[in-house]
C-alpha cells in the first residue's frame, strides 16, 4: 500500500501501543462505572466497527492520515475491549479457584482466534483485504448477540444487578441467573471479590 516500514512502525509500534494502553485504562475505568455487560457490549461493538476503518484504508493506499486513524481507533478499541473482558473473566471466577479458572477461561478465549488466525493470510490472498476486514466485522456480530443474551439472563459483577438486591423482576418471577450463587448467603449477586 506504499507505506514504508518506518511509517508502519511509527503508527503500529509507537502510536498504536500508546492507544492500546489508553484504551485499557479507559476500559478499566468504565468497567467500574458502567454495568459490566454494557461495557462489554461497547467494547465488542468498538472492536467490531473499527475493522471497517481498514476497509477504508484499502481504498486509500499510501494515506498516512487514514492509516493513523485506523491504527489509533483500532488499538484504542482493542485495549478497551481487552480490559473489560478481563474484568468479565475475573467476575466469573470463584475466589477459591481464581488462578485455575482464570487460566482456563483466558486460554479458551484465545483458542478460536489462534486457530482461525492461521487462515487469515489465505483469505487475504484469495479474497483481498476489503473482504477480509468485512469478514472480521461480520464475525463480531454474533459476539454482540451473545453479550446481549448473557446480559439478559445472568448477573455478573458488582454493578450488574439491575434489580438491586432482589432476585426477581417486577412481576415477581426470577429473571436472571447469578454467577456462583453458592458463594453468598444473602440475596445479593456474587461479587468478583468473593
Amino acid at each position: 500500500m506504499s507505506f514504508t516500514k518506518v511509517e508502519i512502525a511509527n503508527a503500529v509500534k509507537l502510536v498504536g501501543v500508546l492507544m492500546a494502553l489508553a484504551g485499557g485504562f479507559l476500559g478499566g475505568v468504565l468497567a467500574q462505572k458502567m454495568r459490566l455487560m454494557h461495557a462489554m457490549m461497547l467494547g465488542a461493538l468498538l472492536a467490531c466497527v473499527t475493522n471497517l476503518l481498514f476497509v477504508l484504508l484499502t481504498y486509500n493506499p499510501g494515506s498516512l492520515p487514514h492509516m493513523y486513524l485506523a491504527v489509533i481507533l483500532d488499538n484504542l478499541a482493542a485495549g478497551f475491549a481487552s480490559a473489560v473482558f478481563i474484568a468479565f473473566l475475573s467476575a466469573l471466577t470463584s475466589i477459591r479457584f481464581t488462578a485455575v479458572q482464570y487460566s482456563i477461561f483466558s486460554s479458551l478465549m484465545t483458542l478460536a482466534p489462534k486457530v482461525l488466525g492461521g487462515y487469515s493470510g489465505g483469505i487475504v490472498d484469495n479474497m483481498g483485504y476489503p473482504f477480509f476486514f468485512l469478514f472480521t466485522f461480520a464475525i463480531g456480530i454474533p459476539v454482540l448477540l451473545l453479550i446481549y443474551l448473557v446480559d439478559k439472563h445472568i448477573v455478573i459483577g458488582d454493578n450488574d444487578d439491575i434489580y438491586g438486591d432482589d432476585d426477581s423482576s417486577s412481576d415477581g418471577k426470577p429473571s436472571l441467573t447469578k454467577v456462583n450463587p453458592s458463594l453468598t448467603d444473602t440475596k445479593e449477586p456474587p461479587r468478583s471479590t468473593e
